[in-house]
């Protein structure tokens, strides 16, 4: 009897031991994940920080100078065509930009978009433009993916990414969702 204890014993020992040895692994892979995943997606640009000027060649075939709009708020959409949930958030951009980009801001002289087209297909992108509606005129992309100008100068690395520069050309935030950047505007509204 006492043999058939100490077999019981034991194998409850190894389960144990196997058990936490698997607890482990799983917690640790999972922090390497967490910390990779947070140096990876990190942007270039922080919240206060003064935004990087580019120029961009727009849908039109104008230039878009980011400097050319100080003095307003310009939100920078990265999406792409290709991003099922970019093109599920699209509507809400939309939204913004339907409601925000004809009104009257306390020292602000507007709202703006700037859409920064992640893809490989420039002509799938055209289309998704005009599929969700997308009817600003400030349009550009980045047909390298993730290697292009604008994504490489910002660190975009992941999509749908929304950026809010504030009228004096610095980040207000990196990692807001629609409804916050409408919470903001709703504040900076003349009454």
């Amino acid at each position: 009897m006492i043999q058939k204890i100490c077999e019981i014993y034991n194998l409850l020992q190894i389960f144990m031991k196997s058990y936490l040895i698997t607890i482990a692994i799983f917690l640790a892979l999972w922090f390497a994940y967490k910390t990779v995943r947070h140096f990876y997606f990190k942007l270039n640009v922080q919240d206060g920080e003064m935004a990087p000027d580019f120029t961009a060649r727009l849908i039109d075939g104008s230039t878009f100078h980011i400097s050319d709009y100080k003095g307003k708020i310009v939100l920078l959409h990265f999406w792409g065509s290709w991003c099922g949930p970019c093109r599920r958030k699209n509507p809400s951009i939309n939204k913004l930009y339907a409601d925000f980009h004809d009104k009257k801001f306390k020292n602000i002289d507007g709202f703006e978009i700037l859409s920064i087209g992640v893809e490989a297909d420039e002509m799938r992108w055209h289309n998704a433009i005009l599929n969700d509606n997308l009817h600003w005129k400030n349009h550009t992309s980045d047909v390298n993916m993730f290697e292009g100008k604008i994504t490489t100068l910002f660190g975009v690395r992941q999509i749908p990414s929304l950026i809010l520069i504030d009228q004096d050309q610095k980040v207000l935030g990196t990692t807001w969702t629609p409804e916050m950047i409408r919470a903001h505007l709703t504040e900076r509204l003349s009454k």
